[in-house]
């Protein structure tokens, strides 16, 4: 996913110090630095909401260590914050962001994402994304999972994706198909 979907005015790479504009944070992640508007990370996350409301080392800092995730993929989110959804991303990269927004309770972001996902469904991306849809509960996406599974002509499970057939089935009485 290319850093370059994002709009430059809004989301750049800090070679400079941008902490001294208020308005400006910097998120730190993977070995790089990004500038990015403050209120737009408030507005989207209750989790910075709250870091940069409160007494916090962040809030004194403006500054915040993204952990658990890769740069492109803070980048993609700070792009879906700023209205532009990925048009090319894989089911993976999808899936990487939407564990970035839940992590931060981005709320709006998630909604957008699995919409984008649900698109994504097919028996090459049915694992994968099952497996997310489980392990967040997200019904929506589990319903789309379960019709491409109970549409496709053969799926192939190996004792590694019992949690998969398990989530599957679960999913069918959920929705049901």
């Amino acid at each position: 996913m290319a850093p370059h979907i994002v709009a430059e005015s809004v989301f750049t790479s800090s070679l400079s110090d941008y902490t001294d504009d208020c308005s400006m944070v910097t998120l730190h992640v993977d070995g790089h630095t990004f500038a990015v508007q403050k209120a737009l990370l408030m507005d989207a996350s209750p989790v910075f909401n709250a870091m940069f409301s409160h007494d916090t080392r962040e809030a004194a800092s403006n500054h915040v260590e993204v952990k658990d995730f890769n740069a492109n993929t803070v980048v993609a989110i700070v792009a879906c914050l700023n209205g532009h959804l990925p048009t090319s991303a894989t089911a993976e990269e999808i899936i990487e962001m939407l564990w970035l927004a839940d992590k931060y309770f981005m709320e709006a972001v998630t909604f957008e994402l699995e919409a984008v996902l649900i698109k994504l469904v097919s028996v090459d991306t049915l694992f994968g994304i099952t497996r997310y849809a489980s392990a967040q509960s997200r019904t929506r996406l589990m319903a789309r999972c379960v019709h491409v599974y109970c549409a496709a002509d053969e799926v192939v499970f190996t004792p590694e994706d019992f949690d998969v057939k398990k989530a599957l089935i679960q999913g069918m009485f959920a929705t049901r198909l």
